[in-house]
């Protein structure tokens, strides 16, 4: 028994070493592949190496060539160096010159341009004035039958066509009946403000007779009569009287028609008569 336990025992050493056999051998074709694959990867350098010594070859010579040709046109290439220096200084006189040129062409433009946009914005106001005034002729000929009564005081319920008429009786004493188309106040309403009183009359004499009798017969009281204007006219108006006034105390023959003003004759210039002006202000 114990010789064959010794031999069972031999068995299972011979076994453990064929197995690392077999490891080995594993492990020496593994190396083997290796290898292999570096001989390839040695090949594949050294024909890369092969191909860059052929470049270097071929670009020496390269080089050579380039040499021999550059000492042979070194003296040729002086003189082209000589000629392109000349022509450059031309081109260089001759863009300055260009430039001159551009920079006098491009002001006389901006001044004729400068000029045609004068000219266009001359006309334009001149237009705009005219069809401003146009606008205000309108205006003032639609307005033209009107009057404004103002100071006139203002009861709730009233019928101001009714109130219009009373006043034109006690205070104007113009007792025949005046017909009128339409009244009204103007204005918001606010407590302890008078709201002036527009009045279109039927006929044009009746107004006329209460423009005229309303300076005499108003004068030193609370009330007003007065023509109906556009707000732009208004707005000029109320520039204009003060001076209007004051030239009158300085007997001088003063006439406001609409927006513009005469003195003398001659239409109002803040710079001629400022000397009105200047009394106003004080």
């Amino acid at each position: 028994m114990n010789g064959l336990d010794q031999k069972l025992g031999r068995l299972d050493e011979i076994d453990k070493k064929l197995l690392k056999l077999d490891t080995v051998s594993t492990n020496l074709g593994k190396i083997n592949n290796q290898v292999k694959n570096l001989e390839g990867n040695l090949a594949t350098v050294n024909k890369r190496l092969g191909d860059v010594e052929k470049s270097s070859v071929f670009v020496s010579g390269k080089l050579d060539d380039i040499t021999k040709e550059n000492k042979n046109s070194m003296a040729v290439s002086k003189k082209q160096k000589k000629i392109l220096h000349e022509r450059i200084a031309s081109v260089e006189k001759q863009n300055v010159v260009f430039k001159a040129e551009i920079s006098k062409i491009a002001k006389e433009k901006k001044s004729k341009s400068d000029n045609i946009s004068l000219d266009c914005l001359n006309v334009i106001k001149t237009d705009n004035e005219r069809l401003r005034s146009s606008v205000l002729d309108l205006q003032c000929q639609k307005l033209n039958e009107n009057l404004v009564f103002n100071g006139i005081d203002e009861q709730t319920g009233e019928v101001t066509d009714d109130v219009v008429k009373a006043f034109v009786r006690t205070e104007l004493e113009i007792v025949r009946e005046i017909p009128i188309v339409k009244s009204y106040r103007i204005g918001k309403h606010f407590d302890g403000k008078i709201r002036p009183i527009v009045v279109k009359f039927e006929n044009r004499n009746d107004r006329q007779d209460i423009r005229f009798a309303a300076p005499k017969h108003l004068k030193g009281k609370p009330f007003g009569v007065n023509e109906h204007f556009p707000h732009e006219v208004v707005k000029i108006r109320k520039e204009l009287l003060p001076i209007h006034k004051e030239a009158r105390k300085q007997n001088l023959k003063s006439v406001l028609k609409r927006d513009k003003l005469y003195i003398d004759g001659e239409l109002f210039d803040k710079t001629k008569h400022s000397h009105l002006r200047s009394r106003i202000s004080k």
